[in-house]
């Protein structure tokens, strides 16, 4: 099991490219966990929670597009806002709150 992986929304640098490349990026993670088999989008509105909860075979990646929510894993809270991101391994109890 790999420890729990915060990626603040302030980390990192953005890079242009160069010649012909037109764009900016800015590489938020280069290890994700392997075999990827999910991707969703998951709302939880203001007062809203989901239980504590553990995926046998599943790592997670969470990313928060706005509004604020707070994970807690392994007991630990962390709040997580616009532009943050978290890896949540298999077999992690995890669990969320909305408290706007």
């Amino acid at each position: 099991m790999i420890p729990v992986k915060l990626i603040k929304s302030s980390d990192g640098s953005w890079v242009n490219g160069e010649g012909e490349y037109n764009y900016r990026k800015m590489v938020r993670m280069d290890d994700v966990p392997q075999p990827v088999n999910l991707i969703q989008d998951v709302v939880i509105p203001a007062g809203g929670t989901v239980k504590a909860h553990a995926h046998r075979q599943t790592s997670e990646i969470f990313y928060v597009t706005g509004g604020a929510v707070n994970i807690t894993v392994g007991g630990k809270e962390f709040e997580l806002v616009r532009g943050d991101m978290m890896v949540v391994d298999a077999g992690e109890e995890h669990a969320f709150a909305n408290g706007s």
